[in-house]
């Protein structure tokens, strides 16, 4: 019933991480088909990792790039910024981006909840879990705009 904007007729992903080995993580995945080498990506969520767990941990999006279609033929990885079990109760929202490995065509979104201890349970929330190719990564910054062209009305 969870929901980072409050919608009660929404909710969020609850991930549990039961693992009874030390450093352990756990998550829910998915593969994201049609993803192209050498483009960057954004990878972005809200995660809450409610008040009253003992367990110390953190919570993160991991993003695997791979070489073939169907998530296999690792390439490389990246993780987001972690929300870590010491901020409890507040929707924090987190976002990077990466660049996808020269011949990436699938990638792995992973919603990671990793604990450090060996017992017990820790939990987190997601919601508004993003992954979309950008456009705008570089020219202005720079003060490159040899790719832009002018459009009039």
């Amino acid at each position: 019933p969870m929901d980072a904007e409050g919608n009660p007729n929404s909710g969020s992903a609850l991930v549990t991480n039961l693992s009874d080995t030390a450093g352990d993580s756990t998550g829910a995945s998915q593969c994201i088909e049609g993803v192209f080498g050498e483009t960057f990506y954004l990878f972005a969520a809200e995660i809450l990792l409610p008040s009253g767990q003992s367990e110390n941990g953190y919570a993160e999006l991991y993003v695997q790039w791979n070489e073939e279609p169907g998530c296999s033929g690792y390439l490389g990885s990246a993780f987001s910024p972690q929300v870590s079990v010491a901020t409890p109760d507040v929707w924090y929202r987190i976002f990077d981006m990466a660049q996808a490995p020269a011949g990436t065509e699938s990638a792995r979104v992973r919603l990671s909840v990793r604990k450090w201890e060996d017992y017990g349970t820790l939990v987190a929330h997601f919601d508004m879990v993003e992954f979309e190719a950008m456009v705008f990564v570089d020219g202005f910054e720079s003060g490159d705009l040899t790719a832009w062209s002018s459009v009039g009305p």
